[in-house]
């Protein structure tokens, strides 16, 4: 699978995944199958798009550490002539990467939904874990070196009826995989398939 990395602020997920639960303790092995869940989605990445066209390709690319413009640019290539390395006769390169700056808006739009698929939204809550971001993020944490970050948050008394957020911090990565569909090159009309990534959002 083709990886990409980009870091982020990590302000960009505060507040931004909710779940809620009558627990009075909670451990990786013991979160209750009735926990709610929802992405707060106008928290999510402060209103701001992330430019995923500016990503660096770390694994399964054509090259090593190339942004994920130039790896489709040779996508391209190898789609179109059984080898990457023929990507330099491409005379549309700044037109690629302009266009995959372009698709940075659909691209967060589609990541909005996934997050809503995903997580819920307040007012499709979920209480379903499978495939479910929020669980992963909080099983994460709780299988961390830092679980007070979740565990901290059971307080004697506390209230019930309040959701809580996952505490993200520096350090934390999230991922997600994003499709570039229906690639055409402008110069003959070659089809060009499909590719994927798993994008690796470091917070930092």
């Amino acid at each position: 699978m083709n990886i990409a990395e980009l870091n982020i602020p990590v302000s960009f997920f505060t507040d931004s995944f909710k779940f809620k639960t009558t627990q009075l303790e909670i451990s990786a092995n013991n979160v209750d199958s009735n926990t709610q869940y929802y992405v707060d989605i106008p928290y999510w990445n402060d209103t701001f798009d992330i430019s995923f066209s500016t990503t660096t390709v770390t694994a399964g690319g054509f090259y090593e550490s190339w942004p994920i413009w130039g790896d489709i640019v040779a996508h391209y290539a190898n789609s179109a002539f059984n080898t990457h390395h023929s990507h330099s006769l491409f005379n549309n390169k700044r037109d690629v990467r302009d266009n995959l700056g372009d698709v940075d808006i659909s691209l967060n739009i589609q990541l909005r939904n996934k997050l809503l698929e995903s997580g819920g939204s307040i007012s499709n809550i979920k209480t379903d874990s499978s495939n479910n971001i929020i669980y992963d993020s909080l099983i994460t944490i709780l299988n961390s070196n830092t679980p007070e970050r979740i565990t901290d948050l059971f307080t004697p008394g506390r209230d019930i009826t309040q959701w809580l957020s996952i505490p993200f911090i520096s350090g934390d990565t999230l991922s997600f995989n994003i499709t570039y569909t229906d690639f055409t090159n402008t110069f003959n009309n070659i089809y060009i398939s499909d590719i994927e990534y798993i994008f690796k959002i470091h917070l930092t």
